[in-house]
């Protein structure tokens, strides 16, 4: 018989977003995930950028030298 998956205590969460906030970080949402895990998201959280390294040198050339 599978077991259920594993559901993290209210508890455990509140724990972990007083550490965040303890750092200086706002706790801005939640995630659970199917597996049991959580992810607490913050309000400075920057999505990384899609641009490669190739794009940000052609914008800081472009910037330099007057191009657009």
């Amino acid at each position: 018989m599978a077991r259920r998956p594993f559901k993290p205590r209210p508890a455990e969460v509140r724990a972990q977003i007083l550490v965040l906030e303890s750092l200086g970080k706002k706790v801005t949402a939640v995630k659970y995930h199917p597996d049991g895990t959580f992810r607490l998201m913050t309000a400075d959280y920057q999505p990384p950028s899609l641009d490669d390294d190739l794009d940000r040198e052609l914008k800081e050339f472009e910037a330099r030298h007057g191009q657009n």
